[in-house]
């Protein structure tokens, strides 16, 4: 759980590092913003981060960490794919992305 809680913190720093590039991978169908959704995965992998390092409710955070990639998943990568199903990198991404999301799901066994 403490690997998952750090590179959770990671990837929440980095949408905030990168709020600019991370925004452009949202779908601009969804409100109230692409920038705003950059800004709140950012926190929300923040607070799963923190929650999987510290112990406070880790299922919960492990859990909805699951969900929020398995929600990138389904909004974000498999689209990308349909779009350019030619695209080795569409398709290396949705493989990490599906790979974080079950990996985040199994976490939840061992969270405290």
């Amino acid at each position: 759980t403490l690997a998952t809680g750090f590179c959770a913190l990671v990837f929440g720093a980095t949408h905030f590092k990168y709020a600019q590039f991370t925004a452009t991978m949202v779908p601009s169908w969804i409100p109230p913003n692409q920038i705003f959704w950059a800004y709140a995965t950012g926190v929300a992998h923040l607070v799963a981060g923190l929650s999987l390092l510290s112990g406070i409710r880790a299922q919960l955070g492990a859990t909805l960490l699951s969900v929020m990639m398995a929600a990138f998943v389904i909004l974000v990568h498999v689209p990308r794919v349909i779009a350019s199903p030619g695209e080795q990198l569409e398709w290396i991404m949705l493989g990490v992305a599906l790979s974080l999301s079950g990996a985040a799901w199994l976490v939840r066994k061992y969270a405290a």
